[in-house]
C-alpha cells in the first residue's frame, strides 16, 4: 500500500512557497494614502527652498536661480514683506523646479507659495496648473510609482492641509 505522504509534502511545500511569494502582500497604500504622501513630499520640498534661500535673507524683490534641496534647479521669483509692528511676514513667490529630486521623487514645474505667517500663525496656499511629480511614493511599507502632471491646489495653516493634488482631495 503506497503512502500518500509525498503528495501531502509536495502539496504543503507548494502552499509555502505560494504564500511566500505572493500571498503575504506587505499591504496596500491607498489612493488617498498615496496623494497625501504626494502632497506632502511636495511641500516640505517648497519648505525647504523656502527655508535655504529666503527667509533669513533682506526683505524685498526676489529674482535667482538656487540648487533645490537635494539637487535640481529652482528659479524663485516673487516678494516677499516683514511688518514690524505686527510680526507677519507676507509671501509671494513662485519656484519654477527643475528635475528636483526629493524624497525619492523629482518635481518639475512652477508653483506658487503665497501668504503670510507669524510666530503664532501660518496661512499659505500653493498653486500651479500643470506640475510634474515621477518617482516612488513609499510609506515606509511599500513604494507605489507614480507619473501625474497636472494641477496642484494646497493651503496650509499650522494644524491643517487640506486641497487637491492631481483632482485627488488631500488632507492632514
Amino acid at each position: 500500500m503506497k503512502t500518500k505522504f509525498p503528495k501531502l509534502l509536495n502539496a504543503l511545500i507548494l502552499s509555502l512557497f505560494l504564500i511566500t511569494n505572493y500571498g503575504c502582500e506587505k499591504g496596500e497604500m491607498s489612493d488617498e494614502q498615496f496623494y497625501n504622501i504626494a502632497a506632502d513630499n511636495l511641500m516640505d520640498c517648497c519648505d525647504d527652498i523656502l527655508m535655504q534661500n529666503i527667509v533669513g535673507q533682506p526683505t524685498g524683490s526676489v529674482n535667482k536661480t538656487v540648487n533645490g534641496p537635494l539637487g535640481g534647479t529652482v528659479i524663485i521669483t516673487g516678494t516677499g514683506s516683514y511688518s514690524e509692528s505686527t510680526g507677519v511676514t507676507t509671501l509671494d513667490f513662485i519656484f519654477e523646479m527643475q528635475d528636483v529630486p526629493y524624497a525619492e521623487v523629482t518635481f518639475n514645474g512652477s508653483i506658487s507659495f503665497k501668504g503670510t505667517y507669524s510666530s503664532s500663525y501660518k496661512n499659505w496656499s500653493h498653486f500651479s496648473d500643470n506640475f510634474s511629480i515621477i518617482g516612488l511614493i513609499d510609506n515606509g511599507n511599500i513604494e507605489r510609482p507614480i507619473n501625474k502632471t497636472g494641477a496642484v491646489s494646497i493651503h496650509r495653516t499650522l494644524d491643517q492641509t487640506s486641497g487637491s493634488i492631481f483632482g485627488y482631495a488631500v488632507s492632514w
